[in-house]
């Protein structure tokens, strides 16, 4: 039903256009409260005001103390007039290394100043800076630390502990398969500080991995390498500029949202100028087309929201919280623009998370699937894609993890390209955008969001339709997981997790009510839902009894016993997911290594600690949560999910019913 619409709003969006938008928001160095993000903000306000939709720069105050919705602090306003770094011993080897003027990424940015005339400082490389075992037998008082790691966790060490001078690194992660380790040798990292209230801001410098390399090579001889560093910036309250652009609807005050974050360093072309650029490009044809009358003017509004990333959404919605029901859809814009054979990721829409019913994860699918038809076999008898396309699991790391939390309420999908060889880099340039790509993303977002804004009964039972008959390849990507349990001796949990699929599949069919009042008619998908898991609970255990499982052989386990669950109740204190990992710096250091511990043993379980967060409605035990995370994720939490709600709650988010 929305294939019409699509195709109309495909002739009108240029990729020219789009393009364009983006070169103007690179030109700006646009980190979080900053002036360079205010003046890519303004350029954005006028863009939009001029095609004519109903736009306002929202600004919030920011002091560094005050929270929203019990989330860290605002960050200060960070300004940088200089910052320089040189190398000034051994004397045959003095050079420049870094220089904010020259290269915006060359600074850990919100880096602290240095005083007057700067800091001159022996540099010592630590290996594994993140962790205190990295510094046994090393010195690092009044002396620059060459890490390999995040600097913010290395700052915590070297330099709260330990009273080094400040910070260089020359880490780039390693994002396989398209930047195996190696890669990128002359490519800066975006690396960032992120103080609390109580951190004295030291300065930072980030080298390429080259550059990095042969200052290890010189530290390495016997001869001490010495470092001269210039940084003046400064950190004050100031304020926090969220555009929205909006097109209004015909009836009542219900709204879909589109986001996009409109931070990060000069340039950060895909990451996320793309993103920027679509939604705009997007916004401007929605309303060329519905104010010409080619497309009817949607009953609901359509919002488009350029943010600072977490913290803009944050501020819009604690700032609206009262008519967060108002919302009925939305979507998220980040990382879009891909040219996918320079930068190797797929075009993907990410769902939402399976405790927030909803019909948008579906929705985002059908219209990705559709603009993936847009080639043709030699006798036009098929049709399939001439990109890489797919959908996946929920996995949070952008705003929409804060609109699809169930405290919120405002199911989003993302529409996001990943993986990314460019990803937080210096080579992040318009270069690997496909402009193609670009108009793509922007069709598929104002089809999706008109969609959702003018659907009634008709759009509802047709969606509703799809959404069932979806549920069979729902059941079928679950199946490896289904017969790793039946492999395991486990039948209780395989035949639970395709009860929770179905579960959750009649909760996404009750969301449909928000577009329209479907009643009874609703029963025919319930009924189709019903019969595809009987249907997959037969095949499962014919295939059991036929012994097409073959059974897991006992293993030794190094695990732990596990512990028994108290049976606790934990009750959420404010909206919005809380970041534990910002929190964690304001817990007691029994708690800190306590966490450091346990991300050491169980690596790799951040999306199940957001998504147990999710299940915390104030009426499931911590056993319960446990078990829905793992249904959800096929993540164990085992106990930390005990150790997760007691931190939670000694940091005041949380409480125990």
């Amino acid at each position: 039903m929305f294939k019409p619409r699509y195709d109309k709003l495909q002739e009108e969006i240029s990729p020219k256009r789009s393009m364009d938008y983006l070169y103007e928001v690179i030109r700006h160095h646009r980190i979080q409260v900053s002036p360079g993000i205010r003046d890519a903000c303004e350029y954005a306000h006028g863009a939009l005001e001029s095609m004519g939709l109903e736009t306002e720069t929202l600004t919030y105050l920011v002091d560094g103390k005050s929270q929203i919705w019990g989330q860290p602090p605002m960050p200060l306003q960070w300004s940088i007039q200089r910052a320089v770094l040189h190398l000034v011993s051994p004397e045959k080897h003095r050079e420049k290394l870094a220089d904010y003027a020259e290269e915006p990424l060359s600074v850990i940015q919100r880096s602290g100043s240095t005083p007057a005339g700067g800091l001159t400082g022996e540099v010592v490389a630590v290996d594994k800076a993140d962790q205190p075992s990295g510094y046994e037998g090393i010195d690092v008082r009044g002396k620059f630390v060459l890490v390999d790691s995040d600097p913010s966790a290395a700052y915590r060490i070297a330099v709260v502990k330990m009273g080094a001078l400040g910070i260089v690194t020359d880490h780039m992660p390693v994002f396989a398969p398209v930047r195996p380790k190696g890669d990128l040798p002359d490519a800066l990292c975006y690396r960032s500080f992120w103080w609390d209230t109580h951190d004295e801001p030291c300065p930072g410098f980030v080298l390429t991995p080259r550059e990095g390399a042969r200052l290890r090579e010189l530290i390495a001889k016997d001869e001490p390498v010495k470092l001269h560093a210039e940084v003046e910036a400064s950190f004050d309250p100031g304020t926090m500029e969220v555009v929205s652009a909006f097109i209004p609807g015909t009836q009542g005050d219900e709204e879909v949202l589109v986001t996009a974050h409109i931070c990060h360093p000069k340039p950060s072309a895909n990451d996320n100028a793309s993103g920027v650029a679509a939604a705009m490009e997007a916004a401007r044809a929605l309303e060329v087309l519905i104010s010409e009358g080619e497309l009817e003017r949607p009953k609901r509004g359509i919002r488009f929201l350029l943010v600072p990333e977490m913290t803009g959404t944050y501020a819009f919605l604690a700032d609206n919280d009262e008519h967060l029901c108002r919302y009925v859809a939305g979507v998220n814009l980040d990382m879009v623009g891909e040219n996918q054979a320079l930068c190797g990721g797929s075009l993907i829409a990410e769902q939402p998370p399976r405790s927030t019913p909803n019909f948008s994860g579906d929705l985002a699918s059908l219209i990705l699937g559709y603009a993936g038809q847009d080639m043709k076999n030699l006798a036009a008898t098929g049709a399939y894609a001439s990109f890489r396309h797919t959908e996946t699991p929920f996995s949070g790391g952008s705003d929409h993890y804060i609109m699809s939390d169930p405290t919120v309420g405002i199911p989003s999908p993302m529409i996001i390209q990943w993986p990314d060889r460019f990803y937080h880099t210096s080579e992040d340039t318009p270069d690997k955008v496909d402009p193609d790509m670009l108009a793509r993303v922007a069709t598929i977002t104002a089809t999706y969001a008109l969609f959702a804004a003018t659907a009634g009964e008709k759009e509802a039972l047709w969606l509703g339709a799809e959404m069932a008959d979806r549920f069979s390849n729902i059941l079928r990507n679950a199946r490896p997981r289904v017969f790793d349990y039946l492999a395991a001796g486990e039948e209780d949990k395989a035949f639970g997790l395709l009860d929770f699929l179905a579960e959750r599949r009649r909760a996404d069919l009750e969301s449909l009510n928000r577009l329209a009042d479907l009643g009874d008619r609703l029963d025919l998908y319930r009924a189709q839902v019903d019969s595809l898991l009987d249907a997959e609970k037969q095949r499962a255990q014919l295939l059991l009894e036929a012994g097409c499982v073959e059974e897991k052989q006992d293993e030794e386990c190094a695990c732990d016993e596990p512990k028994e669950i108290p049976d606790l109740v934990p009750e959420r204190l404010h909206p919005g997911p809380p970041s534990l990992r910002r929190l964690l710096s304001s817990a007691s250091p029994e708690r800190q290594k306590q966490w450091q511990q346990i991300q050491k043993k169980h690596p790799g379980r951040q999306a199940g600690y957001t998504l147990a967060v999710y299940w915390a409605d104030g009426n499931r035990t911590l056993a319960e949560i446990r078990d829905l995370v793992e249904w959800e994720s096929g993540v164990d939490l085992g106990d930390t999910v005990e150790a997760l709600f007691s931190t939670l709650e000694e940091l005041g988010v949380v409480r125990y019913r």
